[in-house]
């Protein structure tokens, strides 16, 4: 038996690095694919109902908004075929950029908006919608 220390194991030096590196990797991908599946955005939604949106569009013009109500279509097969998102007492705000085929499938049902409203005199109140989704 020697009494002369024996020098310890070396961990080689790569897996620290490979394991900080695959833990940066597996981060970006839970933020990336946050982003695409529409759970988290640079800027907020803000939560509106339908009223809120009609009784000051002003406050709300350009703004990432959350609102929920029923989808509804109106003048359906013809060229003036619209949808829009129906709260408490009619307020109606019209859903554009989604794919009608898409809306009808949600008619007369409960849904959560979430897009970029807009207003003017001329087309009335509408949401540029993200994202979309049947909710209770």
């Amino acid at each position: 038996m020697s009494l002369t220390p024996r020098s310890p194991r070396r961990v080689p030096a790569t897996r620290p690095a490979v394991s900080l590196l695959l833990l940066l990797l597996a981060a970006l991908v839970l933020v990336t694919g946050l982003r695409c599946g529409g759970s988290a955005s640079d800027e907020a939604a803000i939560l509106a109902s339908t009223g809120d949106l009609w009784a000051a569009p002003q406050r709300y013009e350009g703004r990432r908004v959350r609102t929920t109500g029923v989808v509804l279509g109106f003048n359906l097969g013809q060229a003036d075929e619209h949808y829009v998102v129906e709260g408490p007492g009619q307020r109606r705000v019209e859903l554009r950029g989604v794919d009608h085929e898409r809306l009808a499938a949600m008619s007369g049902r409960r849904a959560e908006v979430i897009g970029r409203f807009h207003f003017t005199e001329d087309t009335g109140f509408g949401i540029a919608v993200d994202t979309i989704r049947v909710v209770g």
